[in-house]
């Protein structure tokens, strides 16, 4: 009987391993990060490549394979370690996007298949906005009319591309005058979107002591020499106001006669301009006055008459103006006369 038994307890325990259970089937499983790239600011100059990574994970019990990559934009291109992933491990692909040349926001979408049965197909969206690699802002500078060996100072921002190390920047120009003032440590993130960075310089520029209107420019050059950026300056020196012509002279005047005479006020930094007194030899004249530029108060004309002496002969006169906005400024005018 025992032995019948034991048959029995063999038997049943064949039964049980011989049952029919499944175990599951070894499948690929994909999982990938991140699923949305923000590459920022991209420069639309040659060379400024945009580039990030996202991983591809296999959480299965089979190899990962890689059948195929879409892009929706031909700007993307995409470096696999492997085209296999076993299973536990992972990989990391690289993107790379080069700028299509146009200023604003871009995206693609980059769909992967795969053997994974859930998931044939996973996309990850790349994002990013193109613009010059180096903007300036203000992109120009005019100073108008400054004084003679006056110091003039401005400040300028630079917005740089991610690809452009801010404290690797060239400042080159061919004025002696100008110097660039800037903290190495004032780079930030750009205020008005994007992932680009900003560096603030001051400009100092000594002012030429000759007359005229100057002019220079301050070029930014990235450490690599392949972006750049350039900031037009200009200004004049010299008189702020200029009266012309610079002396009066009449000939073949009769004893006594009287002659109009015309004299133009222009402001070189092209503010109004206001004659406040017209004086001959010290008498008070009565003067009409009219603007050289209806669209402008840059200047004016000013008329009035003279009367010629009453004995012939060569006389010399002054005339003397008072101008001014703020402040009044004294123009001499030498006046000769020739009486016959």
């Amino acid at each position: 009987m025992l032995r019948n038994l034991s048959q029995l307890i063999i038997l049943a325990m064949l039964g049980c391993s011989g049952g029919t259970g499944h175990s599951p089937p070894a499948l690929a499983r994909i999982q990938l990060e991140p699923s949305v790239i923000d590459l920022g600011l991209i420069g639309t100059q040659p060379g400024q490549i945009g580039k990030a990574e996202f991983r591809l994970m296999n959480r299965g019990s089979e190899i990962l394979k890689l059948l195929g990559v879409k892009s929706s934009c031909g700007c993307t291109v995409l470096q696999f370690p492997s085209r296999e992933i076993r299973p536990g491990d992972d990989e990391v692909v690289k993107v790379h996007v080069d700028p299509r040349n146009e200023s604003g926001a871009h995206s693609a979408e980059i769909v992967i298949q795969t053997n994974d049965p859930v998931q044939p197909a996973v996309s990850v969206l790349v994002r990013w906005t193109e613009r010059t690699a180096i903007t300036l802002v203000p992109n120009h500078l005019e100073f108008g009319w400054v004084k003679s060996d006056e110091t003039i100072e401005a400040d300028v921002t630079l917005e740089l591309a991610n690809q452009i190390d801010p404290h690797g920047l060239h400042f080159e120009s061919s004025y002696p005058g100008l110097k660039i003032v800037h903290d190495e440590s004032s780079v930030m993130k750009v205020q008005n979107g994007g992932n680009g960075r900003q560096k603030k310089i001051r400009l100092v520029i000594a002012a030429r002591s000759e007359t005229g209107h100057h002019s220079t420019e301050l070029r930014i050059v990235s450490s690599d020499r392949k972006s750049f950026a350039r900031l037009p300056i200009s200004w004049r020196t010299g008189p702020r106001v200029e009266v012309t012509p610079k002396a009066i002279f009449r000939s073949n005047l009769r004893p006594g006669s009287f002659f109009e005479c015309q004299l133009f006020v222009r402001a070189a930094d092209e503010s109004s301009t206001v004659v406040h007194k017209v004086e001959y030899d010290g008498q008070c004249l009565e003067y009409e006055t009219q603007p050289l530029d209806a669209s402008t108060k840059a200047g004016s004309i000013v008329t009035f008459n003279l009367q010629a002496d009453a004995a012939v002969g060569i006389k010399e006169h002054l005339i003397r103006l008072t101008i001014g906005d703020s402040s009044d400024e004294i123009f001499v005018v030498p006046v000769t006369l020739v009486i016959r």
